[in-house]
Parts: structure tokens; sequence; C-alpha cells
């Protein structure tokens, strides 16, 4: 099966030493010149613009008995059609070199006649036209169809005839992985991609996988039931060339804008790959995958799971009639090849978070972004890039989060370290999937928050003969820390988590006795800080504590010096606080008060160290001090 093939001509038209003398009679006339036309095998590209050999420069040639002669292509029928090109053509069979094109599937004709000096080529023009006008005195024609090709068959995740209405009604309605994806709750808006993978696989003759008919109905419940093969709502890539048991692989992730070197790469090996297209081309606010099959004369054919009309990639949008515009270009590729039916070895990590990723492989080289924003793409056949895709039926609004993929092909077995690094705040997912030789894969899934600043170090350990000994771990030696204050929405003391990698470590009561209460705030990497205090005393609006030490993991307690925490206050008739006194004292250390008015809203601060002078200052609003710990070290902030 090709992508480029020749244009198949019906009726007389063969490759070589083509046109017997023709018999054509309409209107009462009969052609009288027999064109001897010659074609040298060039290839000729259907699905868009295709060079017709009225010159040298599309391979062919034609003789005719003399005279001056013009040339003209036709679509559709005599006197029922519509001139496409025309020009002279010379004296006794010599050539113009003019280029001549049609621009679409269908019925054509060329006709060759003479010309003479005073000749009106447009009545000749409408003649064969219409009917109406004058025909040429001496004339030859050649008449053909340019039917598609066998390429690429067209699927779409929207109800069309492609392939019927019966068939797209099965999957169009269908709940989409879980349902609850950016994108949407149905395949009809969120199955671009599933459709595209469907789409290349029945171009290289799969049309079975997993014991059912390949189609968007089908590979849909079969990724929603595949470790990691919808993350986020998004298609893992690999988990597609396992869908089809390894007989398409995967080749290559391209994020490039109109790389058409690439491209074109793929497509003379016959090989259609899915193109991206960002929110914006052709006018219209949606990512979307869809899929490049053929290389035409000036743009490339397209299979469209949504916008199921575009047949070219540089139409212009006609929403009504289901064509999107491209603008003769895309924004990245996703690349799949024939594949032999063994197993890939390939690694995908998955983030979705306001964060970006940074793999380093056993050889120290890296993938992803730095701290600093600088990007690397030192591991050989592995990409990182960002994926997504919304719904073109209008119905949801375009995605506002993208996720972050890693993609390695064949990695090198042994240790890889990865980091998780914050460029936002919020809530991230992590999710890594290793495929083994063997055509295993093992998932891992993390889920924690992140934040400017902070950093989550994970390691890796990949092994590509067996996926069941990958192992994905959290890497943090170093215990959480307490901020400990208190909060005047709740009117109690409070003590939150401070961590190098987990932005709220987890905050419990371990014991709340008569003489003692035991906080412990452990995070993601399971590590543990207990904070001891003597009862925490809380009568009506005055609380007092005291400290009294901090053990670390599984370390020995650390005593404390003194410690005291007090807190007196009033509330306003809304049960706002109207004044506040704070104070939080360290024994041999410092001593530092605060005190709220509501009349004047200010708080003043004194702050007394040891052997120092007192300071004092005045800051507007209500001022909260916390006490903060850092390797059995306090200090205090405001």
């Amino acid at each position: 099966m090709k992508i480029n093939k020749l244009i198949i001509f019906s009726f007389l038209v063969i490759f070589f030493y083509l046109f017997a003398p023709n018999k054509y009679v309409f209107a009462g006339v009969t052609p009288d010149w027999n064109i001897s036309f010659s074609w040298d095998g060039t290839t000729v590209n259907n699905g868009g613009q295709y060079v017709f050999p009225l010159n040298t420069a599309g391979g062919g040639s034609y003789q005719w008995p003399g005279g001056n002669a013009y040339g003209e292509i036709y679509r559709g029928a005599p006197h029922n059609s519509v001139n496409i090109a025309g020009h002279y053509l010379g004296y006794g069979g010599s050539i113009s070199g003019q280029n001549d094109f049609w621009p679409a599937y269908g019925h054509y004709f060329v006709v060759i006649h003479e010309v003479g000096p005073n000749t009106d080529i447009s009545q000749i023009v409408n003649w064969f036209e219409t009917g109406t006008g004058n025909s040429p005195e001496h004339w030859g024609i050649i008449e053909f169809d340019v039917v598609e090709s066998i390429g690429v068959p067209l699927y779409t995740q929207v109800i069309s005839d492609y392939p019927s209405e019966e068939e797209t009604l099965k999957w169009t309605n269908e709940k989409y992985v879980d349902g609850q994806s950016e994108c949407g709750y149905y395949i009809r808006q969120c199955g671009c991609a599933i459709t595209s993978i469907v789409m290349v696989a029945r171009y290289y003759d799969i049309t079975e996988a997993q014991g059912q008919d390949v189609n968007p109905f089908e590979i849909n419940n079969w990724l929603k039931n595949e470790p990691g093969g919808y993350i986020n709502g998004n298609v893992n890539w690999i988990a597609g060339a396992r869908y089809a048991d390894w007989r398409i692989a995967y080749a290559k992730t391209d994020k490039n804008t109109d790389n058409y070197t690439l491209l074109d790469q793929y497509l003379n090996q016959n090989n259609p790959v899915i193109a991206k297209a960002n929110a914006g081309r052709g006018g219209i606010n949606r990512q979307h995958f869809f899929v490049i099959d053929n290389k035409l004369a000036s743009t490339y054919g397209v299979k469209d799971p949504a916008w199921y009309n575009t047949k070219t990639l540089d139409e212009t949008t006609d929403i009504n009639n289901h064509i999107r515009g491209y603008e003769n270009g895309f924004d990245g590729l996703r690349i799949y090849k024939k594949g032999n039916g063994i197993a890939q070895s390939a690694m995908t990590i998955v983030l979705g978070s306001p964060a970006e990723l940074l793999i380093t492989d056993p050889l120290g080289r890296k993938l992803g972004k730095d701290v600093n924003g600088i990007e690397y793409s030192e591991i050989p056949n592995a990409w990182y890039f960002e994926d997504g895709f919304d719904d073109p039926t209008g119905e949801n609004p375009p995605a506002q989060e993208r996720n972050k993929f890693i993609q390695i092909l064949e990695p090198q077995d042994g240790e890889y370290k990865l980091e998780v690094i914050g460029t936002g705040e919020g809530d991230y997912s992590l999710d890594a999937n290793f495929y083994d030789t063997q055509g295993n894969v093992n998932n891992k899934s993390f889920q924690s928050e992140i934040a400017v600043g902070y950093t989550a170090n994970y390691n890796l350990s990949f092994n590509s003969s067996n996926s069941a000994s990958n192992i994905v771990e959290l890497i943090d030696e170093i215990p959480p820390e307490a901020k400990i204050y208190f909060n005047p929405s709740t009117q109690k003391l409070e003590v939150k988590g401070i961590d190098n990698t987990t932005v709220n470590p987890i905050v419990s009561v371990i014991e709340d006795g008569d003489k003692q209460t035991i906080y412990k705030i452990q995070d993601e990497a399971e590590n543990i800080t207990k904070f001891y205090f003597d009862e925490i005393k809380q009568k009506g609006k005055e609380i007092k504590a005291e400290l009294k030490g901090i053990q670390y993991n599984n370390s020995e307690i650390i005593s404390l010096p003194k410690t005291e925490l007090k807190y007196e206050w009033s509330l306003n008739k809304d049960g706002a606080v109207k004044e506040l006194n704070q104070r939080i004292k360290v024994e041999d250390l410092f001593d530092v008060k605060a005190k709220y008015n509501h009349k004047k809203n200010e708080t003043e601060i004194k702050i007394k160290f040891l052997n120092k002078e007192e300071q004092r200052q005045i800051f507007p609003g209500i001022k909260i001090i916390k006490l903060i710990t850092e390797s059995g070290v306090l200090w205090f902030i405001f």
C-alpha cells in the first residue's frame, strides 16, 4: 500500500502510448485529430493539485497534425464542464513549458485544437463548457477520471459517513475515558487522538486488535483498562502500539512547527503521520490531532477525524461544511511506522501540574527543562513535549492545563534521576509507565503538591527485560519542620508543616492528654517530625503552650530551652478579632511581643534579644508572629 500513487486513469488513458483514435461525437461534431500522447511514468500525486503534462515539466509530450494549437483542461463532461486551464501550445508539437494543474478528484478531459490569428478562444471554451458558442475546426480530445488512491481510510470521532453513519453512531456518544477529561465527556469531544491511531493502524491493514474490530469504540475501551493507557485524559502513544500488538511501532515525536523535511521523510517511505494543530490555526481556538497521508504538488492530503471534509492542508476553514483550515502547516508530529510484532522497550512519564520535568539517565544525559528554564535533549530516541487537545464540537471550552510528557524509546538500563520542578502552585500528578521487551507494562502513579521553589526528586530504576522490577521512589531524607502560630480565623493554635519537597505535609495530633500534646508532621517521603508540647491550655480567649522537644524521624528527642507561647484576644460583635496580644519567648534567645489595636488598625511588635536593647516596630493591620523550627533551632517570622 502506498501513499503517493500514479493517478488512476479510467477509460482510454493508460501509462504508455496513450490514446487510440477518438470517436467522440456530440452536437453533430466529431474530432478529426488523433493525438499521440506518451507518459514517462513520472509519479503524479492525487488528493489536491496535480500537474497535467501539457508541458515537459509534467513528463508528457504531444503530437498533432499541424498548425498552431491551443490546449485546455476541463473538469466534467463535454458541454457540461468547467475550464481549469488553457494556453497556447505552439506549432507542430512543440511544448510551451507552462505548468497546468487540476485541483481535485473528478472527471476530466483535455482538448487540443487548432487556432488561427482571429480565433475567439472564449467561444470555443463556452462550447465545451455549455454547448453554446463555436466548436473548433480541428481538434482532439482525451477523457479520463482522477480517483482517490487507496490510502489511509477516513474514520471520524463524530457522526459522519466515514466509515458510515451506522458505524460512527456506535462510538460518538460513548464515554471517553472516565468522562471527566477537560475536553469533555464523549468520544466526539475528545477522540481525535484515538481516531487518528485507528486510521493509521487500518492503513497498515490492522483491522482487528485485542480480539475486536479496530475502531474508536474498541480502542477507547481497551485504553481505559490498560495501565497507563490514558493519563490525565491524554493518550499514551506507546500504549497505542501495544494495543495493536506492536504491529505498529512508535517512531518519533516532533514538536517543531511546520517540519516539512521530517514529514516528507516519512511520507516518502509510505508512512502516514499524526499531526498536531495548536489553537488558532484556521481561526479555530482548539488543539487537535489529525492524519497527514499524502504529499501533493503544493500541499498535503489530510484525513481529519472531526472536520471530515478537510481534504488538503491548505484549505480555508468552513465550519458549516466540516472543513478546518490548517494554513498549510502543523505544530508537531506523532509518528508510527509499520511494526514487526516485537514489543518495544520504552518509558513514558507524564506530569499534570504547573511544573517541569527533568530526567537524567545512567550515563548522565539529560532530557527536559531545569530549574533555570534551560531545556535539554541529550538522550537519543527521547522527547520532552506538551500534549493536549480540545473539544471540536465547541460544547466545552479549550482546556487550561496541558500535560508534560517524557518519552524514551529503548532506554538505557540502570538508574535514573527524575526532578519535578515547580513553576506555579497547585496539585500535581506523576505517572511513570515502563514497557519491557516481553510486551509487559508497569505503571507507577504519584499525587502531591508543588509550588515555585520546590523540587521533588525521584529515583527510577529501569530494566528493559522485566518491567515488574522497575522502581520509582521519591527521594527525600530531610524531615519536615513546623510553623507554629495563632490563627485569627479559627482562634486556635495552628501547627503547619514546612518541607523541602512536600508543599503541605500532613499534620496530625497523635497524643492530646492532660500533661502532654504531641503533633506529628509527615512528608511524602514518609519522613516524620514530632513536636512535644506541655498541655496546650485554652480557656476562653486565652491560649498558653510550651514547646519542650522535637524528634526527627527515629533520632533522639531534642530538648529545647524553655519556649512559651501566649495569646489573648477580644472579638467584635461580628466575631472578628478586635484586640490581640501575642508573645513568643525562648529562654536565653529572644522574647517577642505583639499587640494589635483595632481602633488604630495597627500592630506594635517589640523584640528583645539576649543582652540586646529592645526593638520596637509598628505595622498596619494584624501581624501574626510565627515560631519556626529548623533542625532543632527555633526562630520567628512575622
